[in-house]
């Protein structure tokens, strides 16, 4: 069996394609709030899911001092979005956040050289995975809202706090 891998990617910010111009974007890596536990009479500790995740880290790296995306700095709620074909049906990924841009850097300048490269990093406060059409993860953390693999992890909370 061949893995799925990825053929091809393009990024998106603020709805603007980034197609030949983009060089790497790193999706936030999720992570779990948990809580070590270890009650009377366990033998080891074990890891108790808070229903949270940690704070997210987006990060696009483009081949050009862009001022469009430069522009963006500091503003709030920024959408940015990488889209993904992985073989060998093409089937689409797609990585949907909106955030902070936070961090803007330009890199080190050197005359002659292909130096013109700008990364920046965001901080998600959305976040939406696809896969071939198929949602895997939605998390919002403004709305109350962290659905995975179909199952809605904050649904008996929010109908405790009668949200």
């Amino acid at each position: 069996m061949i893995p799925k891998t990825l053929r091809n990617f393009n990024a998106y910010v603020d709805g603007v394609g980034y197609i030949g111009i983009v060089q790497e974007g790193t999706p936030p890596a999720l992570a779990l709030q948990t809580e070590e536990f270890q009650g009377g009479g366990m033998v080891a500790p074990v890891d108790i899911s808070m229903a949270s995740v940690e704070k997210m880290n987006f990060e696009l790296t483009f081949k050009e001092f862009n001022t469009a995306i430069l522009g963006l700095f500091g503003h709030p709620d920024v959408p940015l979005s990488l889209r993904g074909a992985i073989g060998p049906d093409n089937d689409a990924v797609i990585i949907e956040t909106r955030g902070l841009i936070r961090t803007t850097n330009q890199d080190g300048w050197k005359a002659g050289n292909d130096s013109a490269v700008l990364k920046i990093e965001a901080t998600p406060t959305y976040y939406k995975q696809t896969i071939a059409g198929e949602e895997v993860i939605e998390i919002d953390a403004i709305n109350m809202i962290f659905r995975s693999g179909g199952v809605d992890h904050l649904a008996g909370m929010k109908a405790a706090l009668g949200a």
